[in-house]
């Protein structure tokens, strides 16, 4: 037995609150160590960039944020101004990033490379670890980038060919279309970024083939369902009670292949060219109107009434002749028609008042001139000219390929004009004076040179021009018919500054020999005269340069 007793402790029997102060001494030190690993992170991180950090090649590592920011800036914003290559088409083209709205955020390239603030635990371990190589933040101005884009596209673009059906021959023909090429403008603005942003200075174009809408097998499918039926036979146009047949070759040549709002090929019509290529049949029609003319009728003007009749627009043929080439049963149509009045009216042709001859002149032509001075001539005839309108020889005779042709017509009608009392002249007299002309009274005529005047009288004016013909040649006679107004006085004032025509003396096998001209100046004077009224006065100078009298020898 012992000799104190003995207190028996265990631990089951501590207090409660020894195991309090157990757990809270406990979290104190932890938080305690923890707090104080977090002060050395921060004081060893702080605001410093993880080692090893590269952003587009330039390194960053250890750096604070404010040198990080001046090291990009000095680094990288030079990249700015050098333009980015584009490959992929055989232009040198190029993309300004400036221009196109790309530029460097600086602040937010730090800040990824920071990867958190300086008091972030990931930052902290970020530096203990180091960093990584990293592509720097872009900033996009959408609407400068795609601006630039879009110019871009409009450059390369290559509209595709469609396959064609034309009818110049008077026949289907096809021609292959083929291709095009347009730029893809969301994968160039993603490749063009991404060139940037990794500093590449070439971005390769990405091009896409463009297909025409018309391939050359629907080409040839329409030649053989649509267009070489159509050129296949004649086609009836019913114009009133009358008809016009009309011949594949006088239609086929208006024909055109169109591309339809559905994408594939239809028939179309030319309806000028074709009203042209029927103007004949057109006019030949008993219904059609016709003008009031004058009549010679024994040596008297007499007014050949106008017929009212009808008519047919060029578009309502066109319309016709397209409905008769879809027709399967009958290649016949209607054409719309409207009656008319004449262009000329009997009314309008007796106010011109035509009842005397006021002039004429003849002028001979040589043998090879003939054709063209007829078919002059034949234009130039029933020319009728209203009070005060303005008369113009190459829209009313038309200009032959032979320039002597047309100085033998245009003479003709100058000198009787100028008889006459017509006014406001513009006129060009021949380089050198041909004895067939009137001395003074010619006109040279040509694409470039036209003879006009005006009928400055209130009275119409008609012209009449006829031709007589024999063996070596022929000759003009141009006539102005209307009512007397003035009274005319014409005279020359003869040759003056004459210069001798002169002698030249050739030789070889294709001399011929001429008879030259003197080269002179002269001057035509007209009084025009009316009771009460101060006389107008007139005078046409007329230059005509000399020509050498050719002599052969040898």
């Amino acid at each position: 037995m012992s000799l104190w007793s003995r207190r028996k402790v265990y631990v089951d029997n501590l207090p409660q609150t020894h195991d309090l102060r157990f757990a809270a001494l406990f979290a104190c030190g932890l938080i305690a160590l923890l707090g104080g690993l977090y002060a050395v992170g921060y004081y060893v991180a702080g605001d410093r960039v993880p080692g090893g950090t590269t952003v587009a090649g330039v390194d960053l590592g250890n750096l604070t944020t404010a040198e990080a920011e001046a090291e990009l800036a000095d680094k990288v914003k030079p990249r700015l101004d050098r333009p980015i290559r584009l490959k992929g088409s055989d232009r040198e083209l190029t993309l300004e990033p400036r221009q196109s709205g790309l530029t460097f955020d600086i602040d937010a390239t730090v800040d990824r490379a920071l990867d958190g603030e300086s008091w972030d635990p990931r930052h902290m371990l970020r530096v203990l670890l180091g960093g990584d190589d990293l592509s720097p933040v872009i900033a996009v101005n959408q609407t400068a980038l795609d601006q630039q884009l879009r110019r871009l596209a409009s450059r390369l673009f290559d509209k595709p060919v469609e396959s064609s059906v034309s009818f110049a021959s008077g026949r289907p023909r096809v021609t292959a279309g083929n291709a095009g090429v347009e730029l893809d403008i969301p994968l160039t603005r993603e490749r063009v970024i991404a060139a940037f942003t990794r500093g590449s200075a070439v971005a390769r174009l990405p091009l896409r083939a463009v297909a025409p809408q018309i391939s050359p097998t629907e080409a040839a499918d329409f030649v053989a369902d649509v267009a070489a039926p159509a050129v296949s036979a004649p086609v009836d146009i019913a114009v009133g009670r009358d008809d016009v047949r009309l011949r594949p070759g006088q239609f086929s040549r208006s024909l055109q292949a169109e591309v339809s709002k559905d994408g594939g090929l239809r028939l179309a019509i030319d309806a000028e060219s074709l009203f042209l290529r029927s103007r004949a049949q057109i006019n030949a029609l008993p219904s059609r109107p016709v003008d009031a003319k004058i009549r010679l009728v024994s040596g008297r003007p007499v007014v050949v009434p106008s017929r009212t009749g009808l008519a047919v627009t060029e578009q309502a043929l066109a319309d016709s002749v397209l409905r008769a080439l879809r027709r399967s049963d009958s290649r016949r149509a209607v054409a719309e028609t409207q009656v008319v009045e004449a262009r000329f009216t009997t009314r309008e042709v007796r106010d011109l008042q035509i009842r005397q001859r006021l002039s004429s002149s003849v002028v001979s032509y040589e043998a090879v001139e003939r054709d063209a001075v007829l078919k002059q001539a034949n234009n130039l005839d029933g020319t009728l000219l209203g009070a005060g309108r303005r008369f113009d020889f190459a829209k009313s005779a038309g200009l032959p390929d032979s320039d002597g042709a047309s100085s033998v017509v245009a003479s003709a009608t100058f000198a009787a004009a100028f008889h006459a009392g017509m006014t406001a002249f513009e006129r060009t007299e021949n380089h050198s004076f041909d004895d067939r002309f009137t001395q003074g009274l010619d006109a040279y005529v040509s694409a470039s040179r036209d003879l006009a005047f005006r009928n400055s009288t209130p009275f119409g004016v008609y012209v009449r021009a006829t031709t007589t013909a024999y063996s070596t040649g022929g000759s003009v006679n141009v006539e102005l018919w209307g009512s007397r107004y003035f009274d005319i006085e014409v005279a020359s004032n003869g040759r003056y500054n004459v210069v001798p025509a002169g002698l030249e003396i050739l030789g070889g096998p294709g001399c011929r020999p001429s008879f030259g001209a003197n080269g002179f100046e002269t001057d035509v004077r007209r009084v025009m005269s009316r009771r009460g009224e101060t006389p107008q006065i007139d005078t046409v100078h007329s230059s005509y340069a000399a020509v050498p009298r050719i002599s052969c020898q040898g």
